[in-house]
């Protein structure tokens, strides 16, 4: 709560990091608790190193290198421990924004959609690289969840369509994307 130090009251995702810090993510930025205090982050144009967009639209992912990845409704962050700060990546080649990453694959891969409804794609950020480094193609959905093989290897994709209101509930439902078939 915001009386014990966080920057607000209500929070949209929780992570734990392997060095034992919360994340905490915000409509309005990202809180770090370390068990004894809290550092807020959020966009600010003045600093270089801020997040570049105030909603996290997912989970903090944590890599090899013990940098976290997140994304918000523009750009993927990544944050460095040793310099507090973020590097904000923005898919030039990409003509949708509404970034959503949902799965970072054990190669570094950061899986995410890009745009929304019919306009969504899929696509692999290569977080080694700091560069996309494959579509996987359309899915319309707005919750998307990988189902994986033993080897955490994306082998399907759950996609949860959403009404757009409550007036058209009928567009609400399940795609299942089989990345071994393409179908």
């Amino acid at each position: 709560a915001p009386e014990d130090g966080l920057s607000q009251g209500e929070n949209e995702f929780v992570m734990q990091d392997s060095y034992g810090i919360t994340w905490i993510s915000y409509a309005e930025g990202l809180d770090r608790f370390d068990g004894d205090s809290v550092v807020v982050y959020k966009k600010d144009a003045s600093e270089a190193c801020s997040i570049q967009a105030h909603q996290i639209t997912r989970p903090c992912f944590e890599d090899s290198q013990h940098n976290l990845w997140l994304s918000t409704s523009n750009h993927i962050h990544r944050y460095n421990r040793k310099e507090d700060c973020f590097t904000s990546f923005s898919l030039q080649a990409v003509d949708r924004k509404d970034y959503y990453a949902f799965y970072l694959d054990p190669a570094g891969g950061l899986w995410l959609r890009a745009g929304r409804g019919q306009a969504a794609s899929i696509l692999i950020f290569d977080t080694k690289r700091q560069a996309p480094d494959q579509i996987i193609g359309p899915l319309a959905g707005e919750r998307i969840h990988p189902i994986l093989d033993e080897k955490g290897r994306v082998q399907q994709l759950v996609a949860a369509r959403l009404p757009a209101s409550y007036i058209a509930p009928e567009e609400a439902g399940l795609i299942i994307k089989d990345l071994q078939t393409n179908s």
